[in-house]
């Protein structure tokens, strides 16, 4: 077990070697795991908490290292309290519009971003003795950071990237599986 293991890690380190530019014209597509420094909500806390959910990215590149695109995260749902005396639920979600720079190194890409930022807020307070009452919110800001793929083979990447998104007012990290076409 640990020889294959072993030969799967050193297998992704050498095709990692493999340079795979950023030219114009080219697209990319990246699911995988967001996660918010305050994107829920946990008993016993004033503020709000670390929570996790899916996003989605797609970006296209106008020149050779400089691509535009949009980032979409949906934070999980977080509850506290008790459905018979009072629960409240708590969900967010972002969409950004980002302009990134690379800064190509062989087989793996390191890159800035920056752009616009647009998140919602919802809490939910319901109880078994009352209607739910829903507050929504929607804020506009600024989303700035970096991040860092690694080649997996000339078409496919892994994606880490982290951004201080300013409607929410929180970092939010990011990791995925990218495909280039």
């Amino acid at each position: 077990m640990k020889n294959k293991l072993l030969a799967c890690v050193v297998v992704a380190l050498l095709s990692s070697s493999m340079v795979f530019g950023q030219e114009k014209g080219d697209a990319r597509i990246i699911a995988g795991l967001g996660m918010g420094t305050k994107a829920a909500i946990k008993e016993n806390k004033a503020d709000k908490a670390f929570g996790t959910g899916i996003s989605i990215t797609g970006d296209y590149f106008i020149i050779d290292r400089l691509a535009v695109g949009t980032r979409y995260t949906f934070f999980f749902d977080s509850k506290i309290g008790d459905p018979a005396t009072g629960e409240v639920t708590y969900s967010a979600n972002t969409l950004n519009i980002e302009g990134k720079y690379f800064f190509v190194t062989g087989g793996v890409n390191v890159y800035a971003l920056a752009g616009v930022a647009f998140a919602a807020e919802k809490s939910v307070l319901s109880s078994a003795l009352t209607e739910p009452l829903t507050f929504k919110d929607n804020f506009f800001g600024a989303v700035f950071g970096g991040g860092a793929d690694f080649a997996l083979g000339k078409k496919l990447f892994l994606n880490a990237q982290i951004a201080y998104n300013t409607p929410l007012e929180q970092l939010i990290m990011q990791t995925g599986v990218g495909f280039k076409f």
